[in-house]
Parts: structure tokens; sequence; C-alpha cells
């Protein structure tokens, strides 16, 4: 049983209306309670006139503007919106000021002096650039409460949406790269099976159990995102295997493969497009002048994978393939950023691989 908490199912219409109604009490006593040190009996009129214009602000704000124009970084419109709440923040608080001079009760001498400050020489005195100072402080202060955890709610749920979208499109395309991978390898392992299939070799039903056990690898556990080494290893070890019963032992191969005793993971599939590369490259060409020098083992947490080939430049035309050289590079990229070396050099009869790959 699941007994995960799904906040979306949670959050209904109703507990949504029911979170917000609570939120505005709170915000409405947090107000009233710091204008009764300093208006007392007006305390309520500023209170109302507060939560007017800050609700209709607020909602204004995270419904449309944080979403149309500040996350698609329209910043113009932006500044804009802000000075306008700050202007409609001023005309509320004028009107407000002259009801309470004109039709309430005399306030105290503190209050009363806010009162004309904010009414003296009339509307367009609030914008006296010594005014504003005074102003300023007590408009930030009123809609950072309500807006600024909501702003910060709009801006995580934007990375997280992001990165969600980051992390999605890596799993489509580490996905695609197997996908590429698995045929390029059963292609040519096939075409090992076929020449031997030619010669009626006996040991051609053998080879095929042999390529089932590694195509159930391919479909089914190289589909976790890591998987033990050492099933990696066997995966290369049965693949040589392939390779020294299709070309007879009549091409110089070299493999020194050293297990590990702890339990690393890789990537599943990441290696042997390079041991492929080498034999399609060297004996696939040339049986007499191919040759295959392969070297792996785990040092101080640290993979080191060296492939060396023979290449006959000169024997017939190129291979058909290329795939997985350029999708192991990818997937290197993506699975280990900063954490490999990979050098590849290129001679007029050689191909050489250095793999330094950090397991941790």
């Amino acid at each position: 049983m699941n007994n995960k908490f799904n906040w979306f199912k949670w959050y209904t219409p109703k507990i949504r209306i029911f979170c917000h109604v609570i939120f505005w009490v709170l915000v409405a006593a947090l107000y009233f309670f710091n204008y009764t040190r300093i208006a007392s009996s007006q305390a309520w009129l500023f209170v109302l006139k507060d939560l007017f214009v800050i609700m209709s602000i607020f909602y204004i704000t995270t419904s449309f503007v944080i979403s149309k124009w500040l996350l698609e970084g329209k910043i113009l419109l932006v500044l804009g919106w802000i000075v306008f709440t700050y202007v409609w923040w001023l005309l509320n608080t004028y009107g407000a000021c002259v009801i309470a001079i004109n039709y309430l009760s005399k306030p105290n001498t503190y209050w009363e002096r806010y009162l004309e400050l904010v009414t003296s020489n009339g509307l367009l005195s609030l914008l006296d650039y010594q005014r504003i100072p005074v102003f300023i402080l007590d408009f930030i202060y009123l809609i950072s409460l309500p807006l600024g955890p909501k702003f910060m709610k709009s801006l995580m749920e934007q990375a997280n949406e992001k990165t969600k979208l980051e992390r999605d499109n890596l799993a489509l395309e580490l996905d695609f790269l197997k996908s590429q991978i698995s045929p390029h390898f059963l292609f040519n392992t096939l075409n090992n099976i076929y020449q031997m299939a030619k010669k009626n070799d006996s040991q051609t039903p053998e080879t095929i159990l042999q390529l089932a056990d590694m195509m159930r690898y391919l479909l089914y556990e190289s589909k976790r995102e890591k998987m033990p080494l050492k099933q990696e290893v066997k995966f290369i070890r049965d693949y040589i295997e392939l390779a020294r019963i299709r070309y007879d032992n009549k091409f110089i191969l070299a493999a020194e493969i050293r297990d590990s005793n702890e339990p690393y993971k890789i990537a599943p599939l990441l290696l042997i497009p390079f041991v492929e590369n080498a034999f399609k490259h060297g004996p696939d060409r040339s049986k007499k002048n191919g040759w295959v020098n392969i070297a792996i083992t785990v040092k101080n947490d640290v993979l080191l994978m060296k492939i060396d080939n023979g290449v006959n430049r000169s024997a017939d035309k190129a291979v058909p393939g290329g795939l997985g050289l350029e999708n192991v590079k990818r997937r290197l990229s993506l699975n280990y950023p900063e954490m490999h070396r990979l050098q590849i050099q290129k001679e007029d009869t050689s191909f050489h691989v250095s793999l330094e790959l950090n397991l941790k």
C-alpha cells in the first residue's frame, strides 16, 4: 500500500479557500495589533484599508504578474506594476487619513502627526521625494508579509519544474542512447554467428545460447540506471569469447580483465562499445594484420580501461556502423560529468582508447 502523502489530492479548492481565509485572518490580526499601538481607536479603519489594498495587489500579482511577467523575464512590466501598486497604496492611504481626520475621534499626538504628514498640501504632495522614504518603508512592510512567501513558493515551483523537466529529458536521452546500443551490438553479433553457421561450426548452437544470455542482459538487466560492475565485466568476457569462437583464434587477442571485490556499480553497456570498435576495425578488416589488446582493472575506486587494436586502412570498404563510440561519449558526459577521462588516439596502423572512470 502506498501511503505517501499527495499534496495535490489533499489541496482541494475547499481546502485552499479555508487556508486563504485563515491566512488573511492572521494577517489582519497582525495589522490590528500593530495599529492599536499607534492609532488606538482608529486602528480598524487602517486595517480595513490595508487588507483591501494588499489583497487586491496579492491576487493580481500571484495569478498574473508573477507567472506572466516576472518568470518570463518581462522586467519593465514588473517595474511598472510595482510603481502602480505603490501609487495604489498611496491613494488609499490618503483617503483613509482624510476620513480619520474629518470623521473619527481625535487620535493621540503621534498618530495625528502621521495623518497631517499624509494629508498636508494635498494628494500630489505624497509624491514629494522628501516624503517617499517615510512612505516606502510602510509599503514594503505591508506587502512583504503576504507576498514574500508566495513569491518564494513560485520561484521554488519553477525551479522544481525546471529540474523535473531536465531530469525527464535526461532519462529519455539515456533510454534513446541505450536503444541504439542494443541493435548495434545485436547486428554485429548475429553477423558473427552467421559466419560460423556458413562454416558449419560445431560450436554454433552453444554460441547461440551464449548470445541468448547476453541478450537477456541487454533486454532486462540493462534497464536499470546502474548495474553491478561484475555483471558488466561478465558481459564483456562473454563478448570476447564470442569473438574468439568466430575468428577461431586466428588473430592476436590479449585480454586481461581483473575482478574487483568491491560492490561497484556502473551505467550498463557503457564499456562494450569500445570493445566492439576494437574488433570492428581490427580483425573484422584483416585477420592477418588485426590484433586486439584489452585491459580492465579497478584501482582506488577508479576503473581503468585500455584497449588497443590494429587497423588495416588498406583493407576494403569500411565496416558500416559508428554509432557505438559517439553514443558512449554522450553517455559518459551525461552519467559521469567531470568524473571520467577519455583519450582516443588514432594512428596509421593502430587505434588506442584509454578510459579512467571514477566509480564513487
